[in-house]
């Protein structure tokens, strides 16, 4: 089980997760700056989001460059008339544009929870593919065991609706799947039935 995972983008900024007893720890360092925090596993979301930022009109600009640069230099090497260092400018054009694109393209991937909050970053497929898999099959598996032993049993002692708002939260956050749901609401209103007869008989009793 992989419980760290230390990930670094092509600008050298590091971050390392490191998952805890109730949580998540992130530190992220970078040249100018720090930053530590804590996610408890309440607030962290399992669904996955992937985005891309990039203006790809200056991808666009660099394949133009690059294909007359090529053109203007086959003609020249046919005895072709081309202005004087033409193919030179049009290769640097294309040079330009394309680190351009690279320095504004970026590939980002989010856990979330199903409102679409409290997303947690991680640079895309850091340090690899596998790595950055098998730690969120790690962290869902703590989170959800972390989750369920906290809110997923039934408690007498607190009132019935008590008992069921906490199985709707699991269920909605990912914790239960729809089955074991509807198995413990059955449970759960078997065992409040059962315990509510039992009150009753006592307080005749008593009476």
């Amino acid at each position: 089980m992989r419980n760290t995972l230390v990930q670094k983008d092509r600008f050298f900024n590091k971050r390392v997760y490191e998952l805890a007893e109730t949580g998540l720890s992130v530190r992220q360092t970078g040249f100018l700056n720090s930053r530590e925090y804590f996610v408890d596993y309440d607030n962290i979301g399992i669904r996955p989001l992937k985005e891309k930022f990039g203006r790809n009109g200056w991808f666009g600009a660099s394949i133009i460059g690059f294909v007359l640069a090529a053109i203007l230099t086959i003609t020249r090497w046919t005895g072709g008339e081309v202005g004087s260092g033409a193919e030179i400018f049009y290769l640097l054009l294309g040079v330009f544009c394309i680190v351009i694109f690279m320095i504004t393209y970026k590939r980002k991937f989010y856990l979330i929870d199903p409102g679409h909050n409290n997303g947690i970053e991680f640079i895309y497929n850091s340090p690899s593919k596998k790595e950055l898999d098998e730690f969120i099959e790690t962290l869902t598996t703590r989170r959800n065991q972390f989750l369920d032993q906290k809110y997923g049993e039934i408690n007498t002692m607190l009132p019935y609706d008590h008992n069921h708002q906490n199985l709707l939260w699991l269920f909605n956050n990912d914790v239960i799947n729809k089955a074991e749901y509807e198995k413990r609401y059955t449970e759960l209103t078997l065992k409040f039935g059962s315990y509510k007869d039992r009150r009753l008989d006592f307080d005749l009793g008593e009476n």
